[in-house]
C-alpha cells in the first residue's frame, strides 16, 4: 500500500547500545523496516500511532498503534523517520 507503483522494502535487525534519555540504557534489538514509497504527509506524522487513525479506504487503523503498544509493554518503543516523499523508516527497539 505504501508503494503502489512498486519500490523496495527493506527489513533488517541489529543489536545496538542505546543511551535513550527516557528509557534505561543498555543493549536493544532493533527491527528496521524501510520503504521507498511516498512517505507520510506532514499533517499525519503526529497521528499515525493513534488508535483508529487511517488514511486508507479500508482497515481499522490499529496496526501501528498495536505495534507501538506491544513495544512499550516490553520496555521498548517505535520510532519513525519520514524521508519526505522518498519513503519511511520504522524502527522498533526492544531491550534485551
Amino acid at each position: 500500500q505504501a508503494m503502489p507503483a512498486g519500490g523496495t522494502l527493506t527489513m533488517s535487525a541489529s543489536e545496538v547500545l542505546l543511551q535513550h534519555t527516557e528509557l534505561p540504557h543498555g543493549l536493544y534489538t532493533q527491527l528496521i523496516v524501510q520503504d521507498t514509497g511516498s512517505g507520510i504527509s506532514q499533517e499525519n506524522l503526529d497521528k499515525i500511532f493513534d488508535p483508529f487513525f487511517t488514511t486508507r479506504d479500508s482497515g481499522s487503523g490499529l496496526g501501528l498503534s498495536i505495534i507501538s503498544q506491544i513495544a512499550q509493554a516490553h520496555g521498548g518503543y517505535v520510532d519513525l523517520i519520514d524521508k519526505k516523499g522518498d519513503g519511511a523508516v520504522f524502527i522498533v527497539s526492544l531491550p534485551q
